[in-house]
């Protein structure tokens, strides 16, 4: 191809997804030392750090945690994974220039210094200018920096859980003016509870940073048409096509009638690019799978194989004796993932007594990302499962990581859904966010 010829949006798409698959599977097979190789030829490739990390590293990521909510991988893995994907991006960004300054000014404190550092290099190929500070001295240096530097602020975190303290940050660095940015990568701004601290705007991928970040500095938190369609590389065109023919929610319009588009627009169409351009599907079930309407297994949800269903009838009093005396989690729910009783082992890890769980729902008892992959151990049917990992929380904000297996039972008339679960890991203690 011609120097300088860009690639259709076709050959685009498949260049990535040839990527993405060449750096995924080298990371499911252990092959740590190939993860480099594939990332700096795409590098040289697109000669752009900033697209190397939108599409092929965020890209990367969020199969990733797909996997681990789909039950592919376990949590070890995950954890092993993303932080491959940390350290390569983290080294190129060390090696690779900034771009020319536009005029742009923020500060930036991150409580990792590998994210920090990604972070940074991103922004300045955007043309910012960066000063780096500590999160404990931010507030210090933001009073004495100039206006337009200090009017913005990103706080870049990790997969730690966020401090409490940094709550009263957020808010003196508002007080005197600044607008708070916090990045954190994917599902961590939820399971670490980033999105609680009452920053201005949360981002969890690259493209979200960049454009929340301009967005911020002008005191506008809206994206038109046109910047959402050149984050994600396509025409407004395609845009308003896809929000016709699959009746995604249509976005806001302002005064004059031109579509403004929220953060959450954005992940949405994020989603539907992600689902076709990494996993080939059509833009019809893209769109479906963005939205959450599609489910994971086709079939009759009335019609379960009589030998997946087994019978289990024996009295209350049996039951409680079985169940206590072993130190696996056991707990029975019902098809709406109601709690019909559980074991003293259950009631331990939640820092309770088994009466209390009892009609509580089983979402309820996973950290809020974890709640949907909770559900569909339940719906929309009760369904055989092996390995499933949780992260459950006592109410002391305790978070241990536990694998169910799970086995459709019939009591009484009733059907029920079986769950056994053993410990994988303790994560850590979360603080409580005022």
């Amino acid at each position: 191809m011609p120097s300088g010829v860009k690639l259709n949006v076709v050959s685009a798409r498949a260049q990535q997804r040839r990527e993405t698959s060449e750096l995924m599977n080298a990371m499911l097979a252990g092959l740590s030392d190939r993860v480099p190789g594939v990332v700096r030829t795409a590098l040289q490739r697109s000669g752009s750090f900033i697209d190397v990390i939108s599409q092929l590293i965020d890209t990367a990521r969020m199969e990733i945690e797909d996997m681990w909510y789909r039950g592919d991988i376990g949590v070890a893995d995950e954890h092993r994974m993303l932080r491959e994907l940390d350290e390569v991006a983290g080294d190129i960004a060390t090696e690779i220039p900034g771009g020319s300054p536009s005029g742009r000014r923020c500060i930036l404190a991150a409580t990792d210094g590998r994210n920090g550092v990604i972070n940074k290099r991103l922004l300045e190929e955007d043309g910012w200018t960066v000063r780096v500070s500590d999160p404990d001295n931010v507030v210090a240096q933001a009073k004495v920096a100039p206006r337009p530097e200090r009017r913005l602020v990103l706080l870049v975190g990790d997969a730690a859980v966020a401090s409490p303290e940094l709550k009263s940050t957020i808010a003196v660095l508002q007080a005197i003016g600044s607008r708070v940015l916090i990045v954190v990568p994917g599902h961590w701004a939820q399971a670490g509870q980033w999105q609680q601290l009452g920053a201005d705007a949360c981002a969890e991928d690259a493209r979200t940073m960049l454009l929340l970040a301009r967005k911020l500095y002008s005191a506008d938190t809206s994206f038109s048409i046109s910047e959402v369609a050149a984050s994600l590389r396509v025409t407004p065109h395609t845009i308003r096509a896809w929000e016709r023919r699959y009746k995604l929610p249509p976005p806001e319009r302002d005064r004059g009638g031109q579509r403004t588009y929220t953060t959450d627009d954005v992940q949405l169409l994020l989603r539907i690019s992600h689902a076709v351009t990494v996993h080939g599907h059509s833009l019809k079930l893209a769109a479906l799978e963005a939205q959450g309407l599609l489910s994971d297994e086709v079939g009759d949800a009335g019609a379960l194989p009589g030998a997946a269903v087994e019978s289990a009838a024996p009295t209350d009093h049996q039951w409680r004796r079985v169940a206590d005396a072993i130190p696996e989690l056991l707990i029975l729910i019902d098809n709406e993932g109601t709690i019909v009783d559980c074991n003293i082992a259950t009631a331990r890890i939640r820092d309770t007594i088994r009466e209390n769980l009892r009609g509580a729902r089983l979402p309820d008892l996973v950290i809020d990302y974890d709640r949907a992959k909770a559900a569909r151990l339940y719906r929309p049917w009760p369904r055989r499962r092996d390995g499933w990992e949780l992260r459950m929380r006592s109410r002391r904000g305790k978070q241990t990581v536990v694998a169910f297996d799970s086995r459709p039972v019939a009591a009484d008339g009733a059907r029920l859904l079986g769950l056994i679960g053993r410990t994988v890991a303790e994560e850590r203690v979360e603080p409580q966010i005022a």
